[in-house]
């Protein structure tokens, strides 16, 4: 429920890029046009970058995360089937 609300709020008033969006007038607009080019990060790509997705996908930190994030979702259902799988043993 909550990030479902966050998604919301995050897609009503994000804006696309800095030419669209309403919060900024025109000369803040050239001043972070500016920090952009002065930083080199630019204000619109939409073309995908099969290097960036490649270094992302090997990155050993991503990687790591991941595994945190199976191992924790995997946990739960081993512990579950362990304890239904132990209570039906019988016992002499």
């Amino acid at each position: 429920m909550a990030l479902t609300l966050h998604s919301i709020v995050i897609l009503t008033f994000l804006p696309d890029s800095i030419l669209s969006s309403k919060r900024f007038s025109v000369e803040e607009k050239a001043l972070l046009i500016g920090r952009g080019k002065l930083g080199r990060t630019g204000i619109l790509n939409k073309k995908i970058k099969w290097y960036q997705i490649k270094e992302a996908l090997t990155d050993p930190l991503v990687l790591l995360l991941t595994l945190f994030m199976l191992l924790n979702e995997v946990r739960y259902p081993v512990l579950l089937f362990s304890t239904e799988h132990s209570s039906h043993v019988k016992r002499s």
